[in-house]
Order: structure tokens, then sequence, then C-alpha cells
């Protein structure tokens, strides 16, 4: 550092002056860049937010924090600021923060960094669980996948069921007529990466239990006051054998009884 002095003397009394301080400084360095946020070598799943932070300083300037730029070997120019948040692409990555001083001396600093990919997330909205539908009724599947990286991807939704195969595409859907039965229905989705989500939703379509009447046969005559044996048989896609709970009517003669066999003894003459 040097103090320069100017002196105009008019007599050996009078004398005028003016001083400064002047700093000789020796090639102009670039300035000190550190990243502090994040740290070399970080991961963080697709869509998180990533929280960038870095210092700088310089043998000259000062306040040279605030515009320090940021940019992505991805994604490009990130923001600028001591400080920012951001969401980046999948991938690994070179996160760069740089600043240049007065004198024009550029600085920077590198950390590698990745962001690992997520599979889409698919919800089915409709049906609920458990949903009952009646055999030969039009079914209506709805949901919705949305990946970090591709956006919405519900149009692109495939269904499928463990029984009857593929169903359609798209967010929404219309069976219409799965068979009957258990079904374990599938919304499947891939991003552009090839990663897959799904999810998976069991519903019943429930078809009436088919029902025989094994005796008597149809059109068989008896005689009034003699007892008439009644024998059915019923099963059900869903629960099978069920003719224990076989209800017998007579349009003469009301409720007969339960059973699979039922010995009627006494029916009222006429058809």
């Amino acid at each position: 550092t040097h103090l320069i002095t100017a002196t105009v003397a008019q007599t050996t009394t009078v004398v005028g002056r003016a001083q400064i301080t002047l700093r000789v400084r020796g090639t102009n360095l670039p300035p000190t860049v550190t990243i502090t946020s994040p740290v070399s070598g970080d991961t963080v799943p697709a869509g998180g937010a990533v929280a960038l932070a870095a210092t700088a300083t310089d043998d000259w300037d000062e306040g040279l924090d605030a515009p320090i730029q940021w940019s992505s070997s991805r994604d490009g120019g990130l923001g600028v600021g001591s400080s920012r948040t951001t969401v980046l692409s999948e991938g690994t990555q070179t996160l760069t923060a740089s600043v240049t001083d007065n004198d024009g001396a550029t600085g920077s600093a590198s950390v590698v960094f990745t962001v690992t990919p997520t599979p889409p997330v698919v919800v089915i909205t409709a049906p609920d669980p458990g949903t009952i539908i009646v055999a030969g009724t039009p079914a209506v599947f709805a949901a919705t996948a949305g990946d970090a990286t591709d956006g919405d991807l519900s149009a692109a939704i495939r269904w499928s069921s463990d029984r009857d195969g593929p169903i359609g595409t798209g967010a929404s859907v219309t069976a219409p007529a799965l068979t009957s039965g258990k079904h374990v229905v599938t919304a499947t989705v891939a991003d552009a990466g090839g990663l897959v989500g799904r999810d998976r939703v069991t519903i019943v379509v429930d078809a009436p239990p088919a029902v025989t009447i094994v005796a008597p046969t149809a059109g068989t005559s008896v005689l009034a006051g003699r007892p008439v044996r009644l024998v059915g048989a019923a099963t059900d896609v869903e629960d099978g054998d069920v003719s224990a709970t076989i209800a017998w009517t007579s349009d003469r003669d009301g409720n007969l009884g339960t059973g699979p066999i039922l010995t009627v003894a006494d029916l009222s003459a006429g058809t």
C-alpha cells in the first residue's frame, strides 16, 4: 500500500498538500467459489427439491455472493444467487457455481450430483375395492398417473383383468361385460425411461346362481294327498354349491320350505 502525496510550496512556510492511499496489486486472481450444498456425490429422487448454496471471496472485491450464477450440465442455467432451490431432471449431472469480479476474472466450483429415476405413481380412483358388479352390467374404471419427470401420464394407462386380460387404455375405460367371478384389475403405465408404475383393485362380478329342479320333472301329475318329493341343485360362480339355500314355493300354496330335498305332504289339488 502506498501513501501518495502531492505538494505545492509557495514559500518555505506556505505549502499545499494532497494525499491518497494507493494499493498496488499483483496479477488479478479470480474469485474463490465454494459450493456448500449439495455435496459432490449426493443424490435425490426425481421430483425432489435440490438446495443450492455457495460463497464467493475475492482478494479485492467484496459482495460477490449475490451474483453467483448456477448451471447444470443437463438442464442449463439454474439462476443467480448465493442460495436457490430447484428441481432437476433425472440423471447424473455437474452443477457449477461461477462469479466474475469487477476486473473480469471468473472463478467457479463444481459438484457431481445425481437425480435418481422414480417410477410413475398410479392411483385407481374407481371403482372402490370390493365393489360388486352385477354380471352383464358395464364396469367403469378410472385412475390417474403422474411422473416426476414426464408429468401427467393418465392417458397412457393400460388396464387389464387377471380373468379377462386387456380391458383398454386411458384415464377412464368401460368394460361392457366382464366374466363372472373375482377380478384383480391392474392399471399400468411406463414413463419415458421405461420405469413402470401400477395400482390394483379387486372387484367381484356377481352372476345369479344356476338353479335346477331335478325332481319331479315338468308336467308330472301326482294324486292329491300323496307326498311329493322335491329335489333341486344350485351352484354359484363365487360361492360354489348353494343347494342348501334353495327356497321352494308354490303359486297356489305359497312357501313350501328350504333345502336341496324337500318332501311336501299336502299340496292342494290343481295345476
